[in-house]
Protein backbone atom coordinates (compact mmCIF):
# COMPACT_ATOMS: atom_id res chain seq x y z
CA UNK A 1 0.00 0.00 0.00
CA UNK A 2 1.00 3.51 -1.19
CA UNK A 3 2.04 6.33 2.18
CA UNK A 4 -0.38 9.37 1.71
CA UNK A 5 3.13 10.97 1.29
CA UNK A 6 3.98 8.68 -1.81
CA UNK A 7 0.62 9.71 -3.46
CA UNK A 8 1.28 13.74 -2.33
CA UNK A 9 4.13 13.01 -4.40
CA UNK A 10 3.10 11.74 -7.12
CA UNK A 11 0.35 14.36 -7.56
CA UNK A 12 3.02 17.19 -7.36
CA UNK A 13 4.74 15.44 -9.65
CA UNK A 14 2.29 15.08 -12.12
CA UNK A 15 0.85 18.61 -11.30
CA UNK A 16 -2.54 17.50 -10.29
CA UNK A 17 -2.57 19.55 -7.05
CA UNK A 18 -2.51 23.17 -6.15
CA UNK A 19 -0.97 22.71 -2.73
CA UNK A 20 -0.75 26.98 -2.21
CA UNK A 21 -2.55 30.14 -2.74
CA UNK A 22 -0.69 31.16 -5.46
CA UNK A 23 -0.28 28.55 -7.15
CA UNK A 24 -4.07 27.85 -7.01
CA UNK A 25 -4.29 31.95 -8.11
CA UNK A 26 -1.72 31.31 -11.49
CA UNK A 27 -3.82 28.28 -12.54
CA UNK A 28 -6.93 30.19 -12.12
CA UNK A 29 -5.81 33.38 -14.11
CA UNK A 30 -4.61 31.08 -16.74
CA UNK A 31 -8.09 29.40 -17.20
CA UNK A 32 -9.71 32.91 -16.78
CA UNK A 33 -7.50 34.04 -19.95
CA UNK A 34 -8.31 31.11 -21.97
CA UNK A 35 -11.98 31.59 -21.73
CA UNK A 36 -12.13 35.11 -22.03
CA UNK A 37 -11.26 34.73 -25.66
CA UNK A 38 -14.64 33.69 -26.27
CA UNK A 39 -16.71 34.72 -23.54
CA UNK A 40 -16.74 38.19 -20.94
CA UNK A 41 -14.51 37.71 -17.93
CA UNK A 42 -17.77 37.89 -15.84
CA UNK A 43 -19.11 34.62 -17.30
CA UNK A 44 -15.52 33.17 -16.71
CA UNK A 45 -15.82 34.19 -13.08
CA UNK A 46 -18.72 33.03 -12.63
CA UNK A 47 -18.21 29.31 -14.34
CA UNK A 48 -15.58 28.99 -12.23
CA UNK A 49 -17.05 29.70 -9.24
CA UNK A 50 -19.92 27.05 -10.09
CA UNK A 51 -17.02 24.45 -10.31
CA UNK A 52 -15.73 25.60 -6.77
CA UNK A 53 -19.82 25.05 -5.80
CA UNK A 54 -19.98 21.74 -6.77
CA UNK A 55 -16.45 20.64 -5.65
CA UNK A 56 -17.37 21.92 -1.91
CA UNK A 57 -20.72 19.90 -2.52
CA UNK A 58 -19.02 17.07 -3.17
CA UNK A 59 -16.41 17.21 -0.63
CA UNK A 60 -19.48 17.59 1.44
CA UNK A 61 -21.38 14.64 0.48
CA UNK A 62 -18.66 12.24 0.48
CA UNK A 63 -17.97 13.56 4.30
CA UNK A 64 -21.35 12.54 5.13
CA UNK A 65 -20.56 9.42 3.49
CA UNK A 66 -17.54 8.61 5.53
CA UNK A 67 -19.46 9.30 8.62
CA UNK A 68 -22.18 7.56 8.18
CA UNK A 69 -20.04 4.51 7.28
CA UNK A 70 -17.86 4.88 9.99
CA UNK A 71 -20.76 4.80 12.78
CA UNK A 72 -22.09 1.49 10.81
CA UNK A 73 -18.56 0.45 11.36
CA UNK A 74 -19.09 2.08 15.26
CA UNK A 75 -22.64 0.28 15.62
CA UNK A 76 -21.22 -3.64 14.10
CA UNK A 77 -23.16 -3.47 11.26
CA UNK A 78 -20.53 -3.45 9.38
CA UNK A 79 -17.64 -6.14 10.13
CA UNK A 80 -14.14 -4.64 9.85
CA UNK A 81 -12.31 -6.02 6.87
CA UNK A 82 -9.42 -8.28 7.45
CA UNK A 83 -7.62 -5.23 5.50
CA UNK A 84 -8.55 -2.29 5.03
CA UNK A 85 -7.54 -0.71 1.73
CA UNK A 86 -6.28 3.00 1.05
CA UNK A 87 -9.26 4.72 -1.54
CA UNK A 88 -7.56 5.55 -4.27
CA UNK A 89 -5.20 3.14 -3.93
CA UNK A 90 -7.16 0.20 -4.19
CA UNK A 91 -4.64 -3.09 -4.96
Amino acid sequence: MESPQSLLDVAKAADLARLDQASWQTKRDKMVKTCKQCHSVNFAKEQLQHGDEMIRNADHLMAQAIREVAALYKDGVLATPATILCIPCVH
